[in-house]
């Protein structure tokens, strides 16, 4: 419990929230990269093998212990998303933060 404390004071109230706010987004963006043809097949098996571990009956530590149960769970969705994203090529993974309004376009500059 207290390590929790220890991280929210690491990274601060308000990036935790705005984090927290901005999990819609990346519920938008995690399918649009799964349906884009340009991820890597290895990145999408990733996600998929995290999303059957959390469903499956068996796990590392059982799900019927309180809190404990359910952390082993979370712990394995939050690398394989993040695994997930940085398997993704950047140019492809900017595009579709930008539709889903997780990051600005690119600025193009022309110079003469």
């Amino acid at each position: 419990m207290f390590k929790a404390f220890r991280l929210i004071r690491r990274v601060g109230v308000r990036d935790l929230f705005r984090g927290v706010r901005q999990l819609p987004a990346y519920a938008r963006l995690i399918p649009r990269l799964l349906m884009d043809r340009r991820t890597p097949i290895s990145a999408k098996m990733l996600l998929v093998a995290a999303a059957v571990y959390v469903v499956s009956p068996l796990d590392f530590v059982p799900d019927f212990l309180p809190v404990l149960g359910e952390m082993d769970d979370l712990a394995i969705l939050l690398f394989a998303g993040s695994r997930f994203l940085s398997m993704i090529p950047p140019h492809v993974r900017h595009e579709h933060e930008v539709a889903c309004g997780l990051a600005e376009p690119a600025r193009v500059t022309v110079t003469n």
